[in-house]
């Protein structure tokens, strides 16, 4: 009978320990798939809550906005349906063109489309992210 339980503790704990693994995998960071954010010459943002559109061309800024992703920690989640208060619209661009679509959704999700790879990705923001820090080019 102790031979019994041994084996079903130890069951339990490699399927523990292989969960942790799996979920730790899933985590990554808004850098570790923005690799070259040094060319992101401007950033447009709507606001959809009010359809306000602003563009962001000022090196600073841009750096800043970008910053504050760096430090964000995200978990690949599908969102399926969400609910949110306010959403913003960001595209990324490189002298002109578009290199990242990316859809904040207060500050819980974020959902990426590369359009170099045609490619969408969404995300959960586990990690503290203010959304203040795109809300003060509204103000």
């Amino acid at each position: 009978m102790g031979k019994i339980i041994g084996i079903a503790f130890i069951s339990i704990i490699v399927v523990l320990g292989a969960l942790y693994l799996f979920n730790s995998k899933s985590n990554t960071t808004f850098n570790d798939f923005v690799l070259d954010t040094g060319e992101i010459t401007s950033i447009e943002i709507i606001k959809t809550s009010t359809d306000k559109e602003i563009v962001i061309e000022n090196g600073n800024d841009v750096k800043g906005i970008l910053e504050h992703f760096y430090e964000a920690e995200l978990k690949e989640n599908e969102m399926g349906s969400i609910d949110f208060n306010e959403s913003y619209w960001m595209t990324l661009k490189s002298n002109g063109a578009r290199k990242l679509g990316m859809t904040v959704y207060d500050e819980k999700y974020l959902l990426i489309f590369d359009y170099n790879q045609n490619k969408q990705t969404s995300y959960q923001i586990i990690s503290d992210f203010n959304a203040y820090n795109i809300e003060k080019y509204f103000n």
